[in-house]
């Protein structure tokens, strides 16, 4: 449990605080907790459990609370007790130096907390079996490998930085249940960062990572065909890919199971499109009242993104992704109506030529006074399918020219 703090407001008496009742539950539950626990303040490598062949076998229900920089010399930990934490309040001042050449961490659980390791000669981890790791602003300072996870039941990293991996990162194998890796930087790595293999989960999400590997290093690996989800669901959404080697691979935007959302620098895994036009003197003829026509950019329309979809220069969409996508589409224009006043016009958005009613916006328009008009549109689309701007007078049949116009079509 993370420590409860007591909200106590901003001034005396001014009622924004913890009522009593909940502040004497967060005192017993914070004091429960240490009762209930073994605390052990590591100041130096004495206080952790007298070391056998280089080897600590930490105590089974103990947080050990690390103060300042442990130099452990070549020994490692065992935590196959189970129910230990290791924890520090500044990962840059709270940490463990080790020269072991095998793997600082072994067992099934463990939980990290705002502490720092150095492993100069060996890996991070070598854990196996259903058991629980909690790693919480855990930061790795160099390594060779991060190393190795089989068959855990919980395994949640966020909030951390790791760097200086020399050979590789995490690998994972066996029936693994749930994996969540959030708001993680990891940089000047070599090898592959994550490593799934054949791995496979009921839950896998990344999300909100900061992930910069060197040439020749992989990111993330995959096995092809949503493979590593067994019986569940698969989030990676938010993750920034920008180092020099290669984002991912067995990822695919067609992979039922996984999920891709707004990663930068992992191909398709954005879903959308943008682009505008500026100064278009062509206008849209209108030749019959009340009857929609795609508005005419007169081929000028510019892409500014094209992920999953393309653009032409006609300010069509076209999806081409391998799932249907849910989409929500926008545009702002600038139009001028050629003569009169008080000519009222609708824009829509039109899916394979066919107007969207819900998607309308009216507005009046005058020769003297241009402009704008927003439109809005949600739908849900399958490869091939083409989302484009239409318009219709429904006054007379005076034409207009959309000077200009941005759209944008994104995935939701």
């Amino acid at each position: 449990m993370a420590q409860k703090q007591i909200n106590y407001g901003t001034v005396a008496g001014d009622g924004t605080g913890d009522i009593l009742f909940t502040s004497f539950e967060s005192i017993n539950d914070n004091f429960n907790e240490l009762y209930l626990n073994n605390v052990v303040r590591v100041n130096g490598v004495s206080d952790f459990p007298t070391p056998a062949a280089d080897v600590i076998t930490l105590t089974a229900d103990t947080t050990y609370f690390i103060s300042g920089s442990i130099d452990i010399g070549n020994d490692r930990f065992d935590t196959s007790a189970g129910n230990i934490t290791l924890r520090g309040l500044n990962p840059n001042i709270d940490k463990i130096t080790t020269t072991t050449t095998g793997a600082l961490f072994t067992g099934a659980s463990i939980r990290c907390r705002d502490i720092g390791v150095t492993v100069t000669g060996g890996d991070v981890f070598a854990m196996t079996g259903l058991g629980v790791i909690v790693l919480d602003g855990f930061f790795v300072f160099g390594c060779v490998n991060l190393g190795t996870v089989n068959a855990t039941g919980l395994f949640v990293w966020r909030n951390s930085n790791a760097t200086a991996i020399t050979t590789s990162g995490l690998l994972f194998s066996g029936a693994c249940r749930s994996l969540t890796i959030q708001s993680v930087s990891m940089s000047n790595f070599e090898g592959t960062a994550l490593d799934f293999g054949t791995s496979t989960f009921s839950l896998l999400r990344l999300d909100g990572n900061r992930l910069s590997g060197n040439v020749g290093s992989t990111t993330l690996a995959l096995a092809a065909d949503s493979a590593n989800i067994l019986d569940g669901e698969g989030w990676i959404t938010n993750n920034l890919f920008n180092g020099d080697g290669t984002a991912a691979t067995g990822a695919s935007s067609a992979d039922e199971a996984i999920t891709y959302h707004d990663n930068f620098g992992l191909a398709n895994s954005f879903r959308g499109g943008d682009g505008h036009v500026l100064g278009n003197g062509t206008a849209t003829t209108i030749s019959t009242i009340s009857t929609p026509v795609q508005v005419d950019f007169a081929a000028g329309f510019i892409a500014d993104l094209e992920s999953s979809f393309t653009v032409g220069t006609d300010g069509c969409f076209t999806y081409t992704g391998d799932t249907p996508q849910n989409i929500e589409a926008s545009a702002t224009v600038y139009g001028d109506s050629a003569s009169g006043t008080n000519v009222s016009y609708r824009f829509y958005f039109a899916k394979n030529d066919i107007v969207a009613v819900g998607s309308v916006a009216q507005e009046q328009y005058d020769s003297s006074d241009p402009h704008s008009t927003a439109v809005f549109h949600i739908d849900q689309l399958v490869n091939g399918d083409k989302i484009c701007l239409w318009v219709e007078n429904i006054t007379n049949t005076v034409n207009i020219t959309v000077e200009t116009a941005s759209i944008r079509v994104v995935g939701i």
